[in-house]
């Protein structure tokens, strides 16, 4: 059962299993096993992954309980980053408080099971973000969504309706009306910089780390381009592309999109931060000259 839920066990599931209070208390004096929360313990070892980590958190709330917010995101794979203590959703009765554990009592629970672990379905966790954060976090997490396909806007309305007062609401429904597929996840901070500043000065928003066919059959993978203008930008970052080897792949990869019919503009780093009013003036150039020609 342990291994079935990443290395962690409850205390109910060990007395239903057969075992007494008297095997249990053993079982911890000889390191069988080991506390993690109240009534909650890893089982032969004291390494836990991070899904055994949530797991033990939604054993420790009780029944009912589901990982919620930033930890079912990333469970669901809509945020590749470390979310840091395990966030649970408990129904409002519960008065569960583990700790390092954080705690949200909502009216409404419907969880589901992804990898064994109790959690809030995609449509909840996206408005539970919404009430946490930032507007570029949640355009990279709903364009995530739709790339894994587990994206239903529908479904995230219909959920809407059962909350009575739903944060983010007003956030949510803004970037929901603005999504575009392909035009918002970005691999860097310096794709993150070029990105807000183009949003900035009101630029028709790109698509972004996506493929644009060559003169010979073959695609490359560009930063940014706007295919109804032709244009491309690609974003140069000290770290990657200060050496030969990479200036040389680059000039070649420049010279076979202008074959193709591309404008291509390329960013370095610092220019990006000193002067971005003048690379945002030569975009706003090529992004015309394309729609007048």
């Amino acid at each position: 059962m342990a291994t079935l839920q990443h290395g962690v066990i409850e205390r109910g599931q060990i007395l239903a299993a057969g075992r007494s209070v008297d095997e249990i208390r053993e079982d911890l004096r000889r390191g069988r096993l080991r506390p993690l929360h109240r009534g909650v313990y890893m089982v032969g070892h004291g390494a836990l992954t991070e899904r055994g980590r949530w797991m033990g958190a939604v054993l420790a709330c009780g029944q009912g309980a589901a990982l919620s917010h930033r930890s079912a995101a990333r469970l669901h794979g809509l945020i590749a980053w470390n979310p840091g203590r395990a966030a649970v959703s408990v129904p409002v009765r519960r008065r569960a408080r583990p700790p390092g554990v954080a705690v949200h009592r909502i009216q409404r629970i419907e969880p589901v099971v992804n990898d064994a672990i109790p959690c809030t379905p995609v449509a909840r966790t996206i408005i539970d973000l919404a009430a946490i954060s930032r507007r570029r976090t949640l355009e990279k997490v709903v364009e995530e969504a739709g790339i894994r396909e587990i994206l239903d806007i529908r479904a995230i309305h219909a959920v809407l309706e059962t909350i009575a007062r739903p944060r983010g609401v007003r956030l949510l429904r803004s970037v929901l009306d603005d999504f575009r597929p392909g035009t918002t996840l970005t691999k860097s901070g310096l794709e993150e910089a070029m990105l807000a500043h183009g949003r900035h000065a009101g630029l028709a928003p790109p698509v972004v780390n996506l493929d644009v066919a060559l003169l010979d059959g073959t695609s490359v993978e560009v930063d940014f381009h706007w295919p109804e203008h032709r244009v491309i930008v690609e974003t140069d970052g000290n770290r990657y592309h200060a050496t030969h080897p990479t200036r040389r792949r680059d000039r070649a990869k420049d010279r076979a999109l202008q074959l193709a019919g591309w404008v291509v503009l390329r960013v370095p780093e610092e220019d990006l931060a000193e002067r971005p009013d003048l690379i945002l003036a030569d975009l706003q150039v090529a992004l015309a000259r394309r729609v007048d020609s």
